[in-house]
């Protein structure tokens, strides 16, 4: 599995969690290491999470022939922005989009998770970085927003 992200932190637990390899994308060029990592196969199955328009576009230059790429990220800057209709049409892949919180999704999936994780079937507490108070709410949302202290996630004690 590789990832890229351009916060060093957030690779560290990726590495943590399985990740092969790494890519800091403010640091390395992202199509050339993933082009080396792969003996220039690419791959297979991208997944976009973060919707920002130059990553939406290079999930197409990332994947290979027929792959699927997953685009998860929601953009919050820009609603539309130029697109790269080359670069995706010449992989044929297979998109999926998905927003669980505009499908209506966000509940069930909520609940599904909450299940999995009292079962002792999935643990997060590698995700939560901060813990506090809900007294501080406006701190946990400005740490969060800002990406301050190397958060990934912040939890309010309730």
């Amino acid at each position: 599995m590789i990832v890229t992200d351009i916060l060093d932190n957030r690779l560290d637990v990726a590495r943590k969690i399985g990740a092969t390899h790494t890519i800091n994308a403010a640091k390395e060029d992202v199509l050339s290491a993933i082009t080396d990592i792969t003996n220039g196969e690419m791959i297979d199955i991208a997944v976009e999470a973060c919707g920002r328009p130059e990553t939406c576009n290079q999930v197409f230059q990332i994947l290979k022939m027929q792959g699927q790429a997953i685009l998860f990220g929601m953009t919050h800057v820009d609603d539309v922005f130029p697109f790269d209709y080359n670069a995706m049409y010449m992989r044929i892949p297979r998109i999926i989009v998905t927003n669980s919180a505009r499908a209506g999704e966000n509940i069930r999936a909520i609940g599904e998770c909450v299940d999995i994780m009292s079962q002792g079937r999935l643990d997060l507490s590698h995700l939560v970085t901060h813990k506090l108070d809900f007294k501080e709410v406006q701190t946990a949302y400005e740490i969060y927003s800002e990406k301050s202290d190397n958060s990934i996630k912040v939890v309010m004690e309730v």
